[in-house]
């Protein structure tokens, strides 16, 4: 039993709480001098917000706090966390009071996978990481004159996969989906991003590598995201979009040693293309090779820190 006890505790990770509470102001109009009480905040809220018969331009109360707690060892991991913050914002325009709250945000992370080795001879090691993450944001004006929220889930990953022969692939992706309400309507939010890269080190085939001092080291990076943002204004139930768009990149580095001197080739292509309007975009092309003297300094002075003599 107190064995079991004691395993039960090494998979505990601990537990953090983090608060932070804060009152910020700024006059415009002319200097003063806020003296002791007003930076060391020994002062009320008015004592912020007036000061030598000038009114505060922006005067801004927050508070905001966070809750983390997780399970795992060297090989897995499980976090969760909450957060949360109430700033209360008064300026020119009008007061405004924001409300955030982060819930669940769930992290979980496996560093090695080598069960799945089985799947392949070349497959070493697999890591695999992934998320959920919502969040909640709702912004009053005034006493209750106007309010505006907007709620977010997002979905991140990554997976990471390590060959034989320092081979390693790995793709990192993103989603999040969102939407808004305020008086005048709706708003919609989606968004997705992918990214898959390869890297590797290896010496040229027939012989080719004999000059070279060091490997021939590989990177191939291809990416594509896609984002739209549309809107329901009241009485309506078509979502117009006004933003739509996507990116598409591909990437390709390759470098070594040739003696003392580093050198490579750089290729990269970016397109990217909007759905709005009059469907502007653009097309790039970078092609570009690179040479690098790798060069060790010694030391100039002989002993006793002077010149040598002829």
């Amino acid at each position: 039993m107190p064995g079991a006890f004691r395993s039960v505790l090494g998979v505990l990770r601990p537990v953090s709480y983090t608060f932070q509470d804060g009152v910020t102001s700024r006059f415009n109009r002319a200097a003063v001098d806020p003296g002791l009480g007003y930076q060391f905040g020994w002062v009320s809220l008015d004592g912020f917000r007036f000061l030598q018969q000038d009114t505060a331009a922006t005067l801004t109360d927050g508070l905001s706090q966070r809750l983390a707690f997780g399970l795992g060892g060297p090989a897995a991991t499980l976090d969760v966390a909450w957060s949360g913050s109430d700033v209360a914002i008064l300026d020119a325009r009008a007061d405004r009071e924001i409300y955030s709250r982060t819930w669940p945000e769930i992290r979980g992370r496996v560093a090695d996978l080598t069960a799945l080795s089985v799947l392949s001879a070349a497959l070493e090691r697999v890591s695999v990481s992934a998320a959920f993450i919502r969040s909640i944001r709702e912004t009053r004006l005034g006493a209750g004159v106007q309010t505006r929220s907007n709620e977010e889930i997002q979905l991140p990953w990554d997976v990471t996969l390590t060959w034989t022969g320092a081979v390693v692939t790995s793709y990192r992706g993103s989603l999040l989906a969102g939407e808004g309400k305020d008086p005048t309507g709706d708003t919609e939010r989606g968004r997705a991003l992918h990214r898959v890269s390869v890297t590797s080190s290896f010496a040229p085939p027939f012989g080719l590598g004999a000059g070279l001092g060091s490997p021939v080291r590989l990177s191939l990076i291809g990416s594509y995201g896609s984002e739209r943002e549309c809107r329901v204004p009241r009485a309506r139930t078509e979502c117009v979009a006004f933003v739509d768009q996507i990116n598409r990149a591909l990437s390709l580095a390759l470098d070594t040693r040739v003696q003392d001197v580093l050198v490579g080739l750089q290729a990269s292509f970016t397109d990217r293309r909007s759905f709005i309007g009059r469907r502007i975009g653009s097309t790039q092309f970078q092609l570009s090779v690179f040479g690098q003297f790798l060069l060790e300094a010694g030391n100039l002075l002989g002993q006793g820190g002077a010149f040598p003599g002829p």
